[in-house]
């Protein structure tokens, strides 16, 4: 596993001209795959664009109801702009204790790259929320340096049995040793079924 991949663009990708070495979270083949479109593929941890701490907020539809909104439409044209901080980013205060960071990536069902010069990112987008367009595929992994699970906290589930616990406790040993493992906060307060 690693956390960043070089790669040299090969020099057309559709009808862009490219040169030199791109550092990426994404390989080359996901890159240029006709079915996806992956961004952010640099990793930028100066913005919250692809690394966030998760906000906790008592009303989690005041931060986001405003997130995609069309506008000047007209015979199903128009504008749409949308806030990308958004998505994934509130969490309703009860979750606070879990102190949560996230990575975001966004994924779009159609590569925009590969549509000529001159693509219209926004429209492409437009069209696959609009049509519901699914993915091809139901999850993506992305590539992580070995070390990051070196500093994995599992926090268990209010709900977890001894049985649960013994393999838990067995996967930690064999595959991340030096996870710490945490009871959650809400075991004496929450039964999840």
């Amino acid at each position: 596993m690693r956390d960043t991949v070089y790669f040299t663009l090969p020099p057309n990708v559709g009808n862009f001209k490219s040169c030199g070495t791109i550092k990426s979270l994404i390989p080359l083949q996901d890159f240029v795959n006709p079915n996806c479109f992956i961004f952010p593929f640099v990793a930028d941890y100066t913005n919250d664009i692809f690394y966030r701490r998760i906000k906790y907020v008592n009303d989690i539809s005041l931060y986001t109801k405003d997130a995609i909104q069309q506008k000047n439409v007209k015979d199903n044209y128009g504008t749409m702009e949308m806030s990308m901080k958004s998505f994934g980013y509130y969490k309703n205060k009860r979750w606070e204790f879990q102190k949560e960071s996230r990575f975001v990536l966004y994924i779009l069902p159609h590569n925009p790259l590969l549509e000529g010069a001159n693509p219209n990112v926004g429209s492409i987008m437009m069209q696959c929320l609009q049509q519901n367009k699914p993915l091809s595929f139901h999850y993506y992994d992305v590539y992580l340096k070995d070390e990051v699970l070196d500093n994995i906290e599992i926090t268990l589930s209010p709900s977890i049995t001894d049985a649960q616990r013994i393999i838990v406790q067995a996967l930690v040993d064999k595959y991340v040793p030096k996870a710490k493992l945490f009871d959650s906060s809400l075991g004496n307060i929450v039964r999840l079924k």
